[in-house]
């Protein structure tokens, strides 16, 4: 038994006496509360003895109300009924309208769909923002990171249930994302960084109001509220790492047959800052903090950096070709490019890849871009995590005074084809 059949058959037989009333205006009107049992009993497939002769709304044979009487009735039983329901769901999203009306709205259309992707560390949270920043931009933050919490990975199940949840997020329907949902709806991170998932469905707790930082109360999210919400915005854009991204061109060519108007983003850095950055952060093991190992031998350098600087290196190459590889057979769809374009002139370049992705440039991102770009907001963003750095321009050749020489030339050994390929100047050579 659902609140849903009994709702519509509620409506059912409000309606129906509505109708009666008003098409045979001299006939007289009747009305037994049996009808409203039978008809809820035949809808959820349960017959009912009392139900097997035929009950209509004429055919009781009782005393007539007045017709005034019925009209007053009926509106009071509707407003009453509206008035419990929403009570009773007035914290979760099965709303009277969610049982009338299950499905979302469709999506604005034709939208743009677009795919962001990139090693960790070069940028993408800062790229996926200035998307974000975009009102008329659905915006989700590493949707395959709950998959590898929920598939495993390297199995042949994660490629193909990457596909199927890109697939739903760019239609607008979670429906068959139950378990993704309310992963999202338990990861802060992820909702923070978006802002229709943040916005629209948190607040400042009162109670905590003057506490610093402040405390957000946040609504639980649901299959239906995000797909309405998804819906609402013309442009879908989803940030992923390159991990996490099952980086084949059969994927690619899935997805470009299944998804309309979709284009793919692949952002890159200069292997050297990757590492300073991870270095920042504690991400690399094997590293010396307290030494820049300037005029030590190479001999210094543990073998644990080395093994994690092997293996990066060969992600990065492996990654490279095949950016080189979807350029080549998708030239129109798949486009890279670089971190230091994007802080030389954010600008220029943001609106270069606006026009990529068929998205219109709004002055809300231009504003973003300004924002970031003022020195009060620069001044409070000395974190390795915040997406605005103060003299962003200079932390572009910042690895060359904190990586040392032994550091450097290992690691420009290791990953000299990515440098190559990108145009990136070696410092030191292979003396």
């Amino acid at each position: 038994m659902s609140n849903r059949s009994l709702i519509e058959a509620t409506l059912s037989v409000v309606g129906a006496t509505i109708w009666h009333l008003f098409s045979n205006p001299k006939a007289p009107l009747f009305f037994s509360t049996n009808c409203l049992k039978c008809d809820y009993i035949s809808q959820i497939g349960a017959p009912d003895p009392m139900c097997q002769s035929t009950i209509s709304l004429t055919s009781v044979r009782k005393r007539p109300f007045r017709r005034q009487s019925i009209i007053a009735s009926l509106f009071i039983s509707g407003v009453t009924l509206l008035a419990v329901l929403r009570t009773r769901y007035s914290n979760s999203d099965k709303s009277v309208s969610a049982y009338i009306n299950p499905l979302p709205p469709r999506r604005k259309a034709p939208g743009s769909n677009l795919i962001i992707i990139a090693h960790a560390r070069t940028g993408s949270s800062w790229l996926g923002k200035l998307f974000d920043s975009n009102p008329e931009v659905f915006y989700i933050y590493e949707p395959l990171y709950v998959l590898q919490r929920t598939t495993l990975e390297n199995s042949g199940l994660y490629n193909q249930a990457a596909v199927e949840l890109l697939q739903d997020i760019f239609r607008c329907n979670f429906s068959a994302q139950d378990e993704f949902v309310r992963f999202l709806s338990s990861l802060p991170h992820q909702r923070f960084s978006s802002k229709s998932l943040f916005n629209q469905f948190c607040f400042i707790s009162q109670r905590v109001v003057r506490v610093s930082p402040r405390k957000y109360l946040c609504e639980e999210l649901t299959a239906h509220n995000v797909s309405r919400v998804c819906n609402s915005h013309a442009h879908v854009v989803v940030k992923t790492l390159s991990h996490r991204f099952p980086l084949k061109m059969k994927t690619l060519q899935i997805l470009f047959n299944k998804i309309e108007n979709i284009n793919i983003i692949h952002l890159v850095r200069d292997p050297r800052a990757v590492i300073d950055s991870f270095r920042r952060v504690g991400w690399i093991s094997g590293y010396n903090r307290h030494s820049t190992d300037a005029h030590s031998s190479s001999d210094n350098i543990s073998s644990s950096f080395k093994s994690n600087i092997k293996r990066f290196c060969s992600s990065m190459i492996k990654e490279l070709y095949f950016i080189v590889q979807a350029e080549e057979k998708f030239p129109k769809r798949y486009r890279m490019t670089t971190y230091e374009k994007l802080v030389h002139d954010p600008l220029h370049e943001s609106q270069k890849l606006y026009e990529f992705a068929g998205i219109p440039f709004s002055y809300k991102t231009r504003d973003w871009i300004a924002l970031g770009a003022s020195q009060h907001f620069r001044s409070r963003s000395n974190s390795p995590y915040s997406l605005f750095r103060p003299n962003a321009n200079r932390l572009i050749d910042f690895w060359r005074t904190q990586l040392g020489k032994n550091k450097t030339k290992f690691l420009e050994k290791q990953c000299l084809p990515v440098l190559n390929l990108l145009g990136y100047r070696r410092v030191f050579s292979d003396d």
